[in-house]
């Protein structure tokens, strides 16, 4: 069967008054069938090989803190700023982990994915509010890179929309930037870095862990 520390799942599908709901059953090998969960893979949201062994343990006690504070709520706007090549990514490959380990619903986009992605929308349904949907009440979210594309109004104005949403409604929302924190007003708007003040930022320093052929930690 695998792994034994793997939880095991299986789902019946019901009809009531209301429509269809999907209902987890356990312990019931004889009728249901049952699912191993499934192993984190960091390539399945568009990260590269090189972040597959990203784990929180080798971070700083601080970062860890900050990071179970904001799986549990209490800081719902947790952003990281920081020079290129310091290991903002790894950090966000390292939370996936964290949050994939506890079965938790997540989403995490490079801003360069995500922007792909909403122009793909964009084109094809002449409307992006789907999509932008899913990403505003998914129960977490993670934004790598905000500030490393071209600005413009129409990024900008999307972004803040997404922000104000999921600030609003109190979701936890976790975002990196090579944008330092004193500039974030000035790149990316009063009312974007409002937001993201009102949580918890974190400025990081270092030298670039590439350019000096380091592992990222």
């Amino acid at each position: 069967m695998g792994d034994p520390d793997l939880k095991l799942y299986s789902w019946e599908l019901f009809s009531s008054e209301d429509g269809e709901f999907i209902k987890p059953l356990q312990d019931r090998e004889a009728k249901y069938p049952l699912f191993e969960k499934k192993a984190f893979n960091v390539s399945e949201y568009g990260f590269g090989k090189i972040f597959q062994s990203a784990d929180l343990k080798s971070a700083p006690e601080g970062i860890r803190k900050a990071f179970d504070d904001w799986i549990s709520g209490a800081v719902p706007f947790l952003t990281l700023c920081g020079s290129t090549g310091i290991g903002k990514t790894y950090c966000c490959c390292a939370l996936m982990r964290k949050l994939h380990d506890l079965n938790k619903n997540f989403i995490s986009k490079d801003i360069k994915r995500f922007l792909e992605e909403l122009y793909i929308e964009q084109k094809d349904n002449g409307h992006i509010y789907n999509l932008l949907n899913v990403w505003k009440r998914v129960d977490y979210l993670i934004l790598d890179d905000l500030g490393s594309n071209k600005v413009t109004d129409w990024r900008i104005e999307t972004m803040l929309d997404l922000i104000d949403y999921r600030w609003s409604e109190i979701k936890p929302t976790f975002i990196t930037s090579n944008v330092l924190k004193e500039e974030l007003k000035e790149v990316l708007g009063q009312r974007i870095a409002s937001r993201l003040f009102s949580g918890r930022v974190i400025s990081a320093t270092g030298k670039d862990k590439r350019l000096d052929k380091e592992r990222l930690v």
